[in-house]
């Protein structure tokens, strides 16, 4: 399998930590690439231009993380991290799209910075940082859930503080939530999470 990536990316690196949660690690080949620019290899297999995007070992691809972390978890039945059914599978879908909507708040404020400086809506960012926030405090729910078992929605959730923490240290996300904190540095020494980490 191929996957193009970028290694500050969240999403991309959700599937990176998946695939390494998943022990299929070797199958992957990693190809380095930027969605802010037109690589034609990317555009060929994601005509949408967006990272991560998958190539299957039979050529299918795929993109969108949800999507590639599914397929992921389904090519080995053992230590699933996605539930397949029940009350669980929608308690897990839903922690996982919670992490994901953190990613994207990130990342909108980190592509509002490449804009020229007399575009930039300060506004726009402010109510980004806000959604990230409240996010972060709504998670505080999730602790006993995040205590558990690792599914998708850990790795989602733990890719997108490490986000956060990467790219905008000055959002204090852990005030007022340190038992997710907590869950948080216990979860960052996991292999996956330490091999992922972006420099």
């Amino acid at each position: 399998m191929k996957l193009y990536y970028s290694k500050a990316s969240p999403f991309a690196r959700k599937v990176r930590v998946t695939a390494i949660e998943k022990g299929i690690e070797a199958r992957v080949d990693l190809i380095e690439t930027s969605p802010m620019q037109d690589d034609p290899a990317l555009l060929e297999v994601n005509p949408i231009g967006k990272i991560p995007a998958l190539v299957t070992d039979d050529g299918m691809a795929l993109c969108d993380s949800p999507l590639i972390c599914e397929y992921i978890d389904a090519l080995v039945k053992e230590n699933r991290l996605y539930p397949k059914s029940g009350k669980r599978h929608w308690k897990i879908a839903q922690l996982t799209a919670l992490g994901d909507g953190l990613m994207d708040a990130g990342v909108a404020i980190r592509i509002e910075s490449y804009r020229e400086p007399q575009y930039q809506s300060e506004k726009f960012v402010a109510r980004q940082r806000e959604k990230a926030l409240r996010t972060a405090k709504a998670l505080r729910s999730w602790v006993r859930v995040l205590n558990g078992p690792v599914t998708l929605g850990h790795i989602s959730v733990a890719c997108a503080l490490a986000y956060l923490d990467f790219r905008f240290p000055d959002l204090d996300w852990r005030k007022g939530n340190a038992r997710l904190a907590t869950w948080f540095e216990e979860f960052s020494k996991r292999p996956s999470m330490v091999k992922t980490k972006p420099e």
